[in-house]
């Protein structure tokens, strides 16, 4: 039995989140997906992911509240968080850190480095 490791991306942007997911899906992941902070929260909530590729600046509820608040849910004690964003100022990764993310990256990092820091957290789980 193969046991697929479950990543949630979370990112308002349709093209975003599409691309990720198709270039994360390559290395045999099982993804799912959501589009605002609510949202990503509750799917986190009722998947229980294993990463949550999370991004700050999201409609409804940011990254860094849906981060604090997986952070208060002894369910998803385990699920490893990296937060990507256009912000990538120290302050605004601070701020990241501080809400409980376990990685933070800014998106023009490229697909490749997304993708081999959700293997390096999986790895180290």
């Amino acid at each position: 039995m193969t046991d697929f490791k479950k990543v949630l991306i979370v990112d308002d942007s349709i093209t975003i989140l599409e691309i990720v997911k198709k270039f994360i899906g390559n290395r045999n992941y099982e993804i799912i997906t959501a589009n605002n902070g609510v949202s990503g929260l509750k799917m986190a909530e009722q998947e229980k992911p294993d990463v949550i590729l999370l991004d700050i600046m999201l409609p409804k509820m940011d990254g860094y509240e849906v981060c604090r608040r997986i952070r208060k849910n002894a369910d998803l004690a385990k699920t490893k968080i990296l937060l990507f964003s256009v912000k990538s100022d120290k302050n605004s990764m601070e701020i990241g850190y501080k809400a409980g993310a376990d990685d933070y990256l800014a998106k023009e990092s490229g697909l490749e480095t997304i993708a081999d820091r959700i293997d390096l957290l999986l790895n180290h789980s």
